[in-house]
């Protein structure tokens, strides 16, 4: 059976990853457009990596959870938003994690 190939490895290096893409912004104006549009309910943020997006919208009051398949963007991304004391669940979903998510 063939390997399937990916790009993971830009993946690899978070810090990296966010000096590369920590200044692209412009999607925000759009994302916060339609955050203003979930009534108050949770948005799942898919493949949020290390929170570049997901970290600005909770600061602006929006309830979000992170989702990624790559352990070191997750702990990347808990690592910033608890320097801000921004409360957000990340959650791993990985080859071997649960594919059932509890949202409240």
């Amino acid at each position: 059976m063939d390997k399937v190939k990916t790009n993971s490895k830009e993946y690899d290096d978070p810090i990296l990853y966010d000096k590369e893409n920590d200044e692209y912004i412009e999607d925000l104006s759009y994302l916060m457009k339609w955050a203003s549009r979930s009534e108050g309910l949770p948005i799942i943020d898919l493949a949020c990596g290390t929170g570049r997006a997901t970290i600005p919208l909770v600061s602006l009051g929006y309830k979000l959870v992170g989702v990624d398949i790559h352990k070191g963007m997750l702990c990347e991304a808990r690592k910033k938003s608890s320097k801000l004391e921004l409360q957000i669940e990340w959650t791993y979903r990985g080859e071997s994690s649960e594919h059932s998510m509890n949202f409240q």
